[in-house]
């Protein structure tokens, strides 16, 4: 049996498709952002957002100020991390 992994870490996606996707046991999670498009592996815990990985819980924890440093709305700002809590669970 032959096993692959695919390393998603230098990907750049545009406007990816996920039409009628059922995502519920995938281990990829997917999210076209406002500014930068977002891949969140919870195999191994890492959120890829343009060049930055840091785990869910640093971005839960960091994100208000990541982003007003590279100056996103507060909109925007909201809309990331409102994903980053619904991988999490805290959004309904």
């Amino acid at each position: 049996m032959i096993q692959s992994e695919l390393n998603l870490s230098y990907v750049y996606l545009v406007h990816p498709e996920l039409i009628n996707v059922d995502l519920t046991d995938a281990s990829v999670y997917l999210f076209e952002g406002p500014v930068y498009d977002c891949i969140y592996n919870s195999k191994d815990d890492k959120l890829y957002i343009n060049c930055k990985v840091y785990s869910l819980n640093y971005w839960l924890k960091n994100y208000v100020n990541i982003g007003r440093k590279y100056g996103y709305t507060e909109e925007v700002i909201e809309m990331y991390g409102n994903w980053f809590k619904s991988l999490k669970g805290d959004v309904k």
